[in-house]
C-alpha cells in the first residue's frame, strides 16, 4: 500500500457525530410528539364537555323541560340530563367544591340556573404528561370559555 492511498468509507470520528447527531434529533422529536399528544387528548375532552353542555341547552329547549348538567369533583365521568357521559381512561374533573357542580338549562329559553359561573378542571395524565384546562360555563345561554 502506497503512502497517499486511502482506504473507502467512514471514519469511526464521522459514523460517531453522524449517531450522536440522529440521537439529538430523535430526543426533539419525541418531546415534540409527546408534548402535541398531551395537548391534543386535552383539547379532545374539553370538545367533548362543549358538545355536551351544546346538547344539554338544545334539549332543554327542544323539550320544554329543564336538562341538568351535574360535575363531580374528582370525577371520571359527568351526567347530562340523567345519561353518565364516561371520560376517556386518565381523564378527572376537578371542582371548586367537594360536592361537584350542577348547571340546569331552563325548558324554556335553555337559560342557565344558576345565573352565575360555574367553573371546573379537566386534568388529564400526571407529570410531564399532564395537561390541565379549566372550563366556564358563563350564563346566561351556557357558553363555555376554556383557559389552558
Amino acid at each position: 500500500m502506497t503512502r497517499g492511498a486511502r482506504g473507502s468509507g467512514f471514519t469511526l470520528i464521522e459514523l460517531l457525530i453522524v449517531i450522536a447527531i440522529a440521537g439529538i434529533l430523535s430526543a426533539v422529536a419525541v418531546s415534540l410528539y409527546v408534548d402535541w399528544r398531551a395537548n391534543t387528548r386535552i383539547r379532545e375532552v374539553v370538545t367533548q364537555i362543549d358538545r355536551s353542555i351544546s346538547m344539554a341547552r338544545q334539549d332543554a329547549k327542544r323539550l320544554s323541560t329543564d336538562v341538568t348538567m351535574t360535575i363531580p369533583d374528582d370525577g371520571t365521568q359527568y351526567a347530562v340530563g340523567g345519561t353518565v357521559q364516561a371520560l376517556p381512561a386518565g381523564v378527572t374533573l376537578s371542582t371548586p367544591t367537594a360536592a361537584g357542580e350542577s348547571v340546569t338549562f331552563s325548558g324554556v329559553l335553555g337559560v342557565q340556573e344558576p345565573f352565575a359561573t360555574v367553573t371546573f378542571d379537566v386534568m388529564t395524565g400526571t407529570g410531564v404528561f399532564g395537561r390541565t384546562a379549566t372550563v366556564s360555563i358563563v350564563p346566561p345561554l351556557g357558553k363555555t370559555g376554556v383557559v389552558q
